[in-house]
């Protein structure tokens, strides 16, 4: 294996499934690697398969200033879309009012991929959602029921992204991008 340099260490964690019937879920994922690393700090949790046109030390930066657990967002014209990812309601100072799943009538136009910040002051509700109701698979589960337990704001992405968690997409991907 090649060795790169990075700034901080990454590890590896292997929750030891090897099947899709038998997989955790993306929310039970973080808490098994939460206990397993025994982590106590502020969290950015970031979906894998997106190719990103941004820096996520704006995402952070923002957190800072807001001294909240954070969600991105972005303006997304297609109700088509919206009504297959999390849309949430923003007040102008970019507090979340409200946020729902895959909603049949969206309240607003502004998106959430699944970039999130979680600081260190809520991860007990991090530990506990999923006893507490909140769903175990979808990133945005663990959103949404943070948006209901604790103040979030959303930044608004600087630049865009590209999904390639799918097989169209990524040979979409492939060929926008080399």
């Amino acid at each position: 294996m090649e060795e790169g340099r990075w700034q901080k260490p990454i590890t590896i964690v292997d929750d030891g499934t090897e099947t899709n019937e038998t997989r955790l879920g993306a929310v039970c994922d973080l808490l098994f690697a939460m206990e397993k690393l025994q982590i106590d700090d502020d969290l950015l949790v970031v979906a894998a398969d997106n190719l990103l046109f941004f820096s996520f030390q704006e995402f952070v930066d923002f957190a800072k200033v807001k001294g909240t657990s954070c969600i991105m967002c972005h303006e997304q014209p297609s109700i088509e879309k919206l009504q297959r990812t999390g849309v949430v309601e923003l007040d102008d100072n970019f507090r979340v009012l409200g946020m729902e799943e895959k909603p049949q009538q969206p309240k607003s136009n502004w998106a959430v991929p699944p970039f999130y910040i979680y600081l260190k002051k809520d991860l007990d509700l991090v530990r506990h959602s999923v006893e507490n109701g909140c769903g175990k698979d979808a990133p945005g589960n663990l959103a949404h029921y943070m948006v209901e337990h604790t103040t979030m704001h959303a930044w608004p992405m600087s630049a865009g992204r590209f999904d390639i968690g799918s097989i169209d997409t990524y040979e979409e991907a492939k060929r926008r991008f080399g």
